[in-house]
């Protein structure tokens, strides 16, 4: 349910934008919110894009250690397989 949120949130950003922008004297001192939906853009999904990147880092960084991992072992398979085909 959260991710619901959170995405409905990215996708409604320009609306909730614009009703800001007719309201903004009402919570603020100042207009930060232009046509376009740039500063509730950045300021929504700017973080969760970070997020998103770092979450897609590490999982390469995991994936590239476990191939380590997968390849060394079957290397020492074949050496210990051809080591008993030898004696």
């Amino acid at each position: 349910m959260q991710y619901f949120v959170v995405v409905a949130g990215v996708y409604f950003a320009e609306y909730l934008n614009r009703i800001l922008d007719k309201n903004w004297r009402s919570f603020a001192t100042q207009n930060y919110f232009d046509p376009h939906g740039l500063f509730l853009s950045v300021l929504w999904s700017g973080p969760l894009l970070v997020i998103a990147i770092i979450i897609l880092v590490n999982t390469l960084f995991s994936l590239c250690y476990l191939i380590v991992r997968w390849k060394k072992a079957e290397l020492r398979h074949r050496a210990r397989v051809s080591r008993n085909k030898q004696d």
